[in-house]
């Protein structure tokens, strides 16, 4: 049995990248679990409300403030506005 992996620090050359370490580091696990859910594993709503045992709205905040803390620690490296993130909020309010 091999021994579980440990994070290795990484010195990283560009200050940009570093930058977005920090950013996402910063994640609370909640934070990662939920947006885990929503994004990776594509789940719906009421999904992952049932699978984090929270009701639908309480699930809604959670994900809106997970992307919006993602959104303001990112925001120095990306200038320009997304509109694929207002797409994605306004389907977000139409599937619940």
């Amino acid at each position: 049995m091999t021994s579980p992996r440990t994070r290795i620090a990484r010195r990283t050359t560009r200050p940009a990248a570093a930058r977005v370490a920090k950013a996402l580091d910063s994640l609370s696990s909640r934070d990662c679990t939920v947006l885990g859910l929503m994004l990776v594993e594509r789940l719906s709503l009421v999904e992952a409300a049932v699978a984090l045992d929270v009701t639908v709205p309480r699930l809604r905040r959670d994900y809106e403030s997970a992307v919006a803390r993602v959104h303001r620690a990112l925001a120095p490296l990306v200038r320009t506005a997304r509109p694929t993130t207002l797409r994605a909020a306004a389907a977000l309010r139409r599937a619940s």
